[in-house]
Order: C-alpha cells, then sequence, then structure tokens
C-alpha cells in the first residue's frame, strides 16, 4: 500500500467517523425522546392505577353494605314474618346494588385490559429503544475495527526506491515493513 492509499484510507475514516458520531448523536436523541415518553406514560398509568384501586375501594365499601344489608334482611324474615313486603323491597334495593357492584366490577376489568395494552405499547417502545442501541453498539464495534486497522497501517515503515540513469526514472521500488518509529525514508539511486 501506498502512501497516498495509507492517507486515503485516513481520510476516509475520519469522514466515517463523523458520520458514526452524528448518527450516534441523533439516535441519542431518540432514544431520549422515547424514554419521556414512556415515562410520562408510566406516570399516566400510575394514576391510573391509583384511580381503578380507589374505585376498587369503593366497591369493597359497597359490598360490606351490601353484606350488611343482607345480613339484616335475613335476621328481619326470621323474626318479622309479618313484614315480608318490606323484605322483598329491601331485597330488590340489594340486587339493584349488585348490578351496579357487577357492572363496576366489568368496568374496572376493561380498564385492566387497557392498561394492559398500555404496558404492551410501552414494552414495545423498549424494545425499539433496546434495539437502537445494540445498532449504536456495533457501530462502535466497526468504528473500533477501522481504527485498529488504521493503526496498524501506521505502524508500517514505507521505504521508496528510485532509479535514475541519466536523468530518467528507470525504476520505482516501495516497501512496507513493520517500524518502530514514524519515519517515512525515501532513497535515491542516482547514475
Amino acid at each position: 500500500m501506498s502512501l497516498k492509499e495509507a492517507q486515503r484510507i485516513l481520510a476516509d475514516v475520519e469522514v466515517m467517523k463523523e458520520q458514526y458520531y452524528k448518527e450516534k448523536e441523533m439516535n441519542e436523541r431518540v432514544i431520549e425522546g422515547k424514554m419521556e415518553e414512556i415515562r410520562k406514560e408510566q406516570q399516566r398509568l400510575a394514576l391510573q392505577q391509583k384511580q381503578l384501586n380507589l374505585r376498587q375501594q369503593q366497591i369493597d365499601q359497597l359490598n360490606q353494605q351490601l353484606q350488611a344489608k343482607q345480613q339484616t334482611i335475613t335476621e328481619q324474615m326470621q323474626i318479622l314474618a309479618s313484614l315480608s313486603q318490606a323484605v322483598l323491597e329491601q331485597q330488590q334495593q340489594a340486587e339493584n346494588k349488585q348490578k351496579e357492584i357487577e357492572m363496576k366490577e366489568n368496568d374496572l376489568k376493561n380498564r385492566e385490559k387497557e392498561i394492559q395494552i398500555k404496558l404492551d405499547t410501552i414494552n414495545r417502545k423498549k424494545k425499539e429503544v433496546d434495539d437502537t442501541l445494540m445498532n449504536i453498539i456495533e457501530q462502535e464495534r466497526k468504528q473500533d475495527l477501522i481504527i485498529n486497522r488504521v493503526k496498524l497501517i501506521r505502524k508500517k515503515r514505507v521505504t521508496v526506491r528510485v532509479k535514475v540513469k541519466k536523468g530518467t526514472v528507470v525504476e520505482i521500488i516501495v516497501k512496507e515493513e513493520q517500524r518502530e518509529e514514524e519515519d517515512k525514508q525515501v532513497e535515491l539511486d542516482l547514475d
């Protein structure tokens, strides 16, 4: 490999490094944006979960009230057989409350499904972030390979021998060999 080719490779590497850092910066901005979206979605889901917990507490309280009313109805039926019509009305009220509770429980289940769908969306977005990070790592690995190749080229000594006879170049010999120092040697053979 000639000195010009080595310089051309070094210039190509510099261009690739610049492109890599631009892409890396752009990818990092994309990742930050997605992470911000995920954080906002998590906060919103946490708020919804709190609301669902409050609704569950309300349902539990209604269940306790219903159980207390059902107990009262049972005791009144045993003690007050003559007031069966009143007991039947209270049973109707209890059934209505039970339907209301079932409707609220169905609503709670539907909201839990919505939360699961949103969690799946978050997981998919996290996977996209992970894939982007893996692409960045792969680009860094390729960059390291190119840098190591350039370092290898820089460790070679380039010796150029030029034979000149009667003012005319008759032969040019370019030799590459491993070297310890950063020198380039040019020998002229003049006849």
